[in-house]
């Protein structure tokens, strides 16, 4: 199971995991659930952002700031996706080991 990582943004490592913290933090700027996330940049990046920000207490961006970070290293963008995905693999893999 994947739960933490470190993903390096403009060379420095960022420990991401996922959280409850993260999870209301997405919510309160999106104003909707995690589970009713569009597939959108925008939803995928917001996400990308309070999971860093939640897991490293020393990061004290604001969104654009982070935006800026993402825009001048955009391969920890493909990195956190693969995250995501792995996390949702997990997830349905853990779904389909209980329904046997």
């Amino acid at each position: 199971m994947i739960e933490k990582a470190i993903i390096k943004i403009k060379g420095k490592n960022y420990n991401i995991r996922r959280s409850w913290r993260s999870l209301i933090m997405f919510e309160e700027i999106t104003h909707k659930n995690v589970d009713k996330m569009e597939g959108s940049a925008t939803d995928l990046l917001i996400l990308f952002y309070c999971i860093v920000k939640s897991n490293n207490k020393t990061f004290n961006k604001t969104y654009n700031e982070f935006l800026d970070m993402v825009d001048a290293d955009d391969s920890c963008v493909d990195e956190f996706t693969a995250y995501i995905v792995k996390l949702a693999e997990n997830e349905i893999s853990e779904v389909d080991k209980k329904k046997v």
